[in-house]
């Protein structure tokens, strides 16, 4: 899991944070490329009050990725 903090400031340099969209945006320009729907991903994935991750298998309905605990940082 990547926090959205860590991407500004290692993708775009920010050292400062003020109320940014940056990230919000270009993921959702992600999605709209990398995803068959982009309102329900299954590649880039939001762990809710921790960042962002991306999961090469897609998360399927009843699969693996189901049964983790998607808002621990260790998922």
């Amino acid at each position: 899991v990547v926090s959205r903090t860590d991407l500004l400031h290692e993708v775009w340099g920010y050292d400062r944070f003020p109320t940014t969209r940056t990230v919000d945006n270009h993921l959702a320009s992600l999605r709209s490329k990398l995803e068959e729907d982009p309102a329900n991903p299954r590649y880039l994935l939001t762990v809710h009050g921790v960042g962002y991750k991306f999961v090469g298998d897609p998360v399927s309905e009843g699969g693996p990725a189901d049964a983790a605990d998607e808002t621990s940082p260790d998922s």
